[in-house]
């Protein structure tokens, strides 16, 4: 729809121009009046009459349709009614202006309905846009509202999660607390039988301690007896010394009347016979003056076998064992030190370098050394898989060597060289296992000895000096030097040991023992060397004519390994037993 048309009333030039504007023609000529619309329609309005009122009804716009249906509406009704209508140019122009009055107020009418129209649309549209913003803020609120309840369910759901966790966890710190309820019974009723137990111990303590004081008792009684022993000795000593004096004046004097009577054989005769029984009678009051050796104590430091015990120069004492672990004591046998799991199989021998250094060998095929670094052991050198076989013993040879002797046949030689490492500069092979060493580095020369003889080395050539088919030692503590000259090879199971002369390259004693020996020990100040083995018996023999001065029970349980010279004098016996036995020694031989 087309805007309405607006007059101007007071302004007719206005109106005229409209008439203009709609194509409205006058034409004199006829007695009709021509309105054109378009360029081809045209309506005719024959000459009639017709109330002005007729048309002042209509309110015309400028739309061409509702002019064509006015027009239509006064054409059929001339027809029908046959109504001719007069008109000529003045009248009808006053209808037009007429028309065009009405038709101006009806579109200021139509004007302001639009304004006011306009205005409350407008109104509309800023309350549609007002509430299209609240309703922006809304949906905004509800998503917020929706994000909120989303992470308020998710947060019921982790609530949820957690008290079904906090549920199981205190099912199972329930279960807990019942086993630890329990178990705290079973510890009650521990406690209570260790306390029964604490108190038998406490009463045997008690039983144990009344025993040590009678022992103790005894001890005192018995170095009493000790004491008046010596004194006895030192009596009978003197009297020896007497009975001595005697022999020999009678022997001078016999001597005198040997040369008196020299030509008398007979008389010569019955004087060497009473020499002879002055001789025995002095022997065999010499050898009643042997007394026993003690037992101070007996130790029982390791779990299983001690195969070797040996002495530091400070007098310490250090032991090994088939436990693979290492002891250290002082002179008292008060325990200083334990190395636990110093191999990984049993510990056959240990020799000592100095007051700092030690060397073990073991069954698991390993050389050891170690070192004293504030005032404790440790390894200093590691010689792994040094022989192909178990090692049965281990020396040092001066500050630069190590000598080792395998169940492979094997004497291999270490030498310590400038990176701090022990290498092996020379293998020595013998037929069968070998079983000890015997170093003489104040000759030049050690001895390796097994199940097929002995052999003398000379260390500097490497050479062998000589082959001692003869000696030789089945056990690695049977191999001892008695003296510069003397050796003693334990033997086999024959029981025959034989002392060798390293001057003299010969066997110049052989001691038929009647058991096979393990272990010699030798006691310089005393002038004696102990031998034992397979035997509850402890021989000891005089270091010059090794002859047997005494035999005493061992009081050892199984195998004796060897003996041991301890700084005060004493000797100590270890064995297979796991015991360390001391003896104390008053032994005089003339």
């Amino acid at each position: 729809m087309t805007e309405p048309l607006s007059i101007n009333i007071s302004n007719q030039e206005k109106i005229y121009k409209k008439f203009e504007e709609w194509n409205i023609a006058l034409n004199q000529d006829s007695n009709s009046i021509s309105i054109s619309i378009n360029q081809n329609d045209s309506y005719n309005i024959y000459e009639s009459y017709f109330p002005l009122e007729f048309l002042i009804q209509f309110n015309l716009f400028k739309s061409s349709d509702n002019i064509k249906n006015i027009f239509e509406y006064i054409s059929n009704s001339i027809e029908k009614n046959k109504i001719k209508i007069k008109v000529n140019q003045d009248n009808l122009k006053l209808i037009l202006f007429s028309t065009l009055i009405n038709y101006s107020n009806v579109e200021l009418n139509l004007k302001q309905k639009k304004k006011s129209s306009e205005e409350i649309i407008e109104l509309l549209i800023d309350d549609i846009q007002k509430l299209k913003k609240q309703n922006n803020f809304l949906t905004k609120e509800n998503e917020i509202i929706n994000q909120n309840l989303k992470s308020l369910n998710s947060k019921n759901d982790e609530l949820f999660k957690n008290i079904k966790n906090l549920s199981i966890q205190n099912e199972e710190l329930s279960q807990n607390i019942s086993a630890i309820n329990f178990k705290n019974i079973m510890l009650n009723q521990k406690i209570k039988s260790i306390k029964s137990k604490n108190e038998e111990l406490t009463l045997n303590i008690k039983s144990n301690l009344k025993k040590l004081e009678k022992q103790n008792q005894k001890l005192e009684s018995l170095k009493n007896q000790n004491l008046e022993l010596e004194q006895k000795i030192e009596i009978f000593e003197v009297e020896n010394n007497l009975i001595k004096n005697e022999v020999t004046t009678q022997r001078l004097e016999m001597n005198q009347e040997k040369n008196k009577i020299f030509l008398n054989e007979g008389k010569m005769n019955e004087i060497e016979q009473k020499l002879k029984k002055l001789d025995s009678i002095h022997s065999i009051e010499t050898r009643s003056s042997i007394t026993s050796p003690q037992l101070i104590k007996t130790i029982t430091p390791h779990q299983n076998s001690i195969n070797s015990v040996n002495i530091f120069p400070s007098g310490n004492i250090i032991s090994v064992s088939d436990d693979k672990s290492i002891k250290i004591y002082d002179h008292f046998f008060n325990l200083l030190q334990t190395i636990k799991m110093a191999h990984y199989c049993g510990i056959l021998y240990v020799d000592i370098k100095d007051d700092n250094n030690f060397v073990t060998c073991s069954v698991d095929r390993s050389i050891k050394t170690w070192i004293k670094i504030e005032n404790k052991f440790q390894i200093n050198h590691r010689i792994y898989d040094a022989h192909n076989n178990m090692l049965w013993k281990v020396k040092y040879y001066s500050d630069k060597f190590i000598i080792s002797c395998s169940w492979d046949n094997c004497v291999k030689i270490w030498r310590l060289e400038n990176n701090n490492e022990y290498q092996c500069i020379n293998i020595i092979k013998h037929i069968r296992s070998l079983y000890s060493i015997l170093t003489l580095e104040d000759k030049g020369m050690f001895i390796s000895s097994g199940e097929d003889g002995s052999k003398l080395w000379n260390m500097n050539k490497l050479e062998c000096v000589k082959v001692i088919n003869e000696c030789y030692s089945f056990y690695w503590n049977g191999l001892e030097r008695l003296n510069k000259d003397k050796i003693i090879f334990g033997g086999g199971r024959n029981g025959i040991m034989k002392i060798y002369s390293i001057s003299e390259f010969k066997v110049v004693k052989e001691i038929n023992n009647t058991f096979c020996c393990c272990g010699i020990g030798i006691l310089e100040k005393k002038n004696l060397f102990f031998v034992g083995g397979k035997s509850e018996d402890i021989r000891i023999y005089n270091s010059d004519n090794f002859e047997c001065v005494k035999i005493i029970k061992s009081d050892h349980e199984d195998n004796i390994f060897g003996f041991v010279a301890l700084k005060d004098g004493s000797i100590a016996s270890f064995s297979k037993d796991k015991n360390i036995k001391v003896w104390s020694i008053n032994i005089d031989i003339d």
